[in-house]
C-alpha cells in the first residue's frame, strides 16, 4: 500500500508513532519467526523425514498420509524462512535509515557536511533467482551425482544448468566477497532442506546428500 502525503505528515509531526509501528512490525515478525508451535512443526518433520528414509531404506512402501503430512509440515515452516528474509530487509532499511540520519544530524565522523549518504543497495530488493529454482537446481545436481556430492561440485554443476538464466544481482559479490549471491543463496537453501528433511543432517563436511525418498 503507498504512502500517501498524509502519512508522511504524520509520523513527521508524531516520530515517536513511527517508532511505535517499526516496534509493533517487528514484534508480528518476530512471533513468526519463534512460534513454539513452529518449533514442535520442524521437530516434526524431523522425525517424519527420518522415519521415511529408513522406511525405504528397507524397501517398505511409504504410506501416501506420511508423505501429505511431510509436505504440509514444509508447507507452514515456510512462514518462518519468509518472517526471517523479512527481519533481515528490515534491518538493512533501518540501518541505512539510521546512517542517513545520523549524516543530516552531523554525527557521521567521516564526514563533516550534513548531505545523506548514497542509499546502499539491498539484497533482498534487487531482482534475483528464485529460492524455488535454486531448491531444483541443488536436486537436480544431487541426482545426477547418485545422491550424493561436494558442495564445490554441486556449485558448478548448478553453474551450468543456470547459464545464460542468473540475474545481474546473483552474479555479484556477497559481502564478504568469497562467493556470488547466487551461491551463498544456494547455501541458505540447503540449510532449510536439511531441516525440511530433502538433504540429511549428518553428511560429512562440505558433502550434500539427499535423503532416500528425494532420490
Amino acid at each position: 500500500m503507498a504512502t500517501t502525503p498524509e502519512d508522511i505528515d504524520l509520523y513527521t509531526n508524531s516520530p515517536d508513532l513511527l517508532l511505535e509501528l517499526l516496534s509493533e512490525v517487528i514484534k508480528a515478525l518476530d512471533v513468526q519467526r519463534k512460534s513454539m508451535e513452529l518449533d514442535e512443526r520442524e521437530k516434526q518433520l524431523q522425525e517424519i523425514a527420518k522415519t521415511i528414509d529408513k522406511l525405504e531404506q528397507v524397501k517398505v512402501s511409504v504410506p501416501d498420509e506420511l508423505r501429505k503430512l511431510k509436505v504440509g509440515l514444509v508447507a507452514e515452516l515456510a512462514i518462518r524462512d519468509e518472517a526471517n528474509e523479512l527481519m533481515e530487509e528490515l534491518a538493512d532499511g533501518l540501518d541505512e535509515a539510521l546512517q542517513n540520519l545520523n549524516s543530516l544530524l552531523g554525527r557521521n565522523k567521516n564526514n563533516g557536511n550534513f548531505s545523506a549518504k548514497e542509499p546502499r543497495k539491498r539484497k533482498l530488493k534487487q531482482p534475483r533467482t528464485p529460492n524455488e529454482v535454486l531448491r531444483v537446481g541443488i536436486i537436480t545436481a544431487l541426482k545426477n551425482m547418485n545422491g550424493s556430492g561436494h558442495v564445490q561440485q554441486i556449485l558448478a554443476a548448478m553453474e551450468l544448468q543456470l547459464a545464460g538464466q542468473l540475474l545481474a544481482h546473483d552474479l555479484e559479490n556477497v559481502a564478504s566477497g568469497k562467493q556470488l549471491v547466487w551461491q551463498n543463496n544456494v547455501c541458505w537453501e540447503r540449510n532449510k532442506m536439511v531441516k525440511q528433511g530433502i538433504l540429511k543432517n549428518d553428511s560429512l563436511r562440505g558433502i550434500w546428500e539427499l535423503t532416500e525418498a528425494y532420490r
